[in-house]
């Protein structure tokens, strides 16, 4: 797959996957996508479970199988080399990620110019425009 760079949601019955357990984000998003082409993870080969994205890719770097990260956790190794990013035709895979701070508590510089700068008008902008 790494060769071809992509592949078919049909062609994922192929695989020989390393999966997140199943209260993970990423398997729920990946549980919700590939509900869209009337396939559950049962139809896809599992080698293994493991607890968060970081192992899968060292686990995908071994040659262990493939799985399904956030382009977040996958940069660095994909980057090196060491995994390829594969794209499926038609699985759309989005994620909601969540903030939290904490109320009562004062921020630090560098937490209160972070959130800053997430909620900035121009940075709401450009979001807007991009999709």
């Amino acid at each position: 797959w790494a060769v071809l760079g992509t592949i078919s949601v049909d062609q994922l019955t192929q695989g020989r996957f390393i999966q997140r357990e199943v209260s993970s984000g990423t398997q729920q998003t990946v549980i919700e996508a590939l509900a869209e082409h009337n396939m559950s993870l049962n139809d896809l080969p599992r080698v293994m479970v493991l607890g968060n994205s970081e192992a899968i890719c060292l686990a995908v770097a071994e040659g262990i199988g493939v799985g399904f990260v956030s382009a977040c956790a996958a940069r660095r190794a994909i980057e090196a080399g060491e995994i390829a990013h594969i794209a499926i035709d038609g699985l759309n895979m989005n994620q909601q990620l969540f903030m939290a701070r904490h109320l009562h508590n004062t921020p630090t510089i560098a937490q209160a110019a972070f959130w800053d700068f997430i909620y900035s008008q121009e940075r709401m902008q450009v979001l807007t425009n991009s999709l």
